[in-house]
């Protein structure tokens, strides 16, 4: 138990280090900013082409759904770095935020799938 627990400790602080450095916040800085001119541009055909099956509107879909993966994992290796506790620490309203845009991209991502498997 003792081992589990030390390498369970180790790999938090490697995982801390990790989520801490410049390289990963400049990285999830820039998929921010790209998700953001992804929805305007995404918005903007959506304003431009009525109709819903666009032959754009699958790439849409695949896109958002490498974003949500993006967000995901960010979430996820934030949680492995510092447990729950980062809901409760000083950033707890950026985790909060991230957790909202997680579980709304996933069920935006569902909700866009489900017209593919009726179609099928």
């Amino acid at each position: 138990n003792y081992e589990e627990s030390e390498a369970s400790g180790a790999q938090r602080c490697t995982m801390s280090k990790i989520v801490r450095s410049w390289q990963f916040e400049g990285f999830f800085a820039a998929v921010i900013i790209t998700n953001s001119i992804f929805i305007g541009v995404q918005v903007e055909h959506a304003a431009v082409n009525r109709e819903s099956s666009s032959p754009e509107a699958n790439l849409f879909l695949q896109v958002s759904a490498v974003y949500t993966v993006l967000f995901t994992l960010e979430l996820m290796m934030r949680v492995a770095a510092g447990g729950l506790r980062v809901f409760c620490n000083n950033e707890r309203a950026w985790r909060l935020l991230d957790l909202v845009v997680v579980i709304s991209s996933v069920i935006e991502m569902v909700v866009g799938l489900l017209p593919l498997q009726t179609t099928e």
